[in-house]
């Protein structure tokens, strides 16, 4: 683990440092700088609500999406638990 921490990656997993930089490149952050802890709260924040809404749009498109040998319709906008 102290060799990782230090920045000498083990052979199996070198192979990814180019996918590695690319992908910091596209979103614009320094992988050599720390975050302070509001921006590490705000990244966490942004990556749930993304999480909430990539599981909302799975839900909601359900019946459109490849991989459902049930045939499982999609799930409704609006769930109410009593008649009215």
């Amino acid at each position: 683990m102290q060799r990782v921490y230090d920045g000498q990656l083990p052979a199996f997993v070198r192979w990814l440092q180019p996918a590695e930089n690319l992908f910091y490149r596209l979103c614009g952050t320094d992988s050599k700088q720390e975050m302070r802890w509001t921006q590490y709260a705000m990244a966490t924040l942004w990556f749930s609500l993304l999480g909430v809404f990539a599981v909302y749009a799975l839900q909601r498109l359900q019946g459109l999406l490849p991989l459902n040998p049930q045939g499982f319709a999609a799930v409704s906008p609006i769930h109410r638990s009593t008649p009215r």
